[in-house]
């Protein structure tokens, strides 16, 4: 609860995307996020034989979807600007042909779908730059 209300803040306060990650994640969040941020599946479905009740993963994904909404809302053009790295100058007619490379993007079937494929590629873009910049 406190680490979610800590988020919630810091998207308050933070001017752009890489100032948000680098006040709410630690070095090893960040290695994590730059390994793992498009591992998972996007809109995963309700595993009736997992450990979760219908209420417990209705409400977790509720708040993924939220969380994620509210990260594109307020760094949309950051997000934006870290997926079009991907994009091949002279080879892509637009910017969605070079968004068609990147990891997840064969599980966008919604809009809500879409800002989640656009902010994990995102973190992981910018997870990977910061802990360059580190070194």
């Amino acid at each position: 609860m406190f680490q979610a209300l800590n988020r919630w803040l810091s998207l308050k306060t933070n001017a752009n995307l890489w100032d948000w990650m680098r006040s709410t994640y630690s070095r090893g969040d960040l290695e994590e996020l730059a390994r793992e941020a498009c591992s998972g599946i996007i809109g995963s479905q309700y595993d009736p034989l997992g450990s979760q009740t219908m209420d417990q993963f209705t409400a977790r994904a509720e708040s993924l979807e939220h969380f994620v909404h509210s990260l594109y809302k307020r760094y949309g053009g950051d997000i934006w600007h870290a997926c079009q790295g991907a994009r091949r100058p002279g080879v892509d007619k637009t910017v969605f042909d070079g968004f068609a490379r990147l990891p997840c993007s064969d599980q966008v079937y919604s809009p809500a779908g879409f800002e989640e494929f656009m902010v994990r590629n995102a973190m992981r873009v910018a997870a990977s730059q910061l802990l360059n910049e580190t070194r």
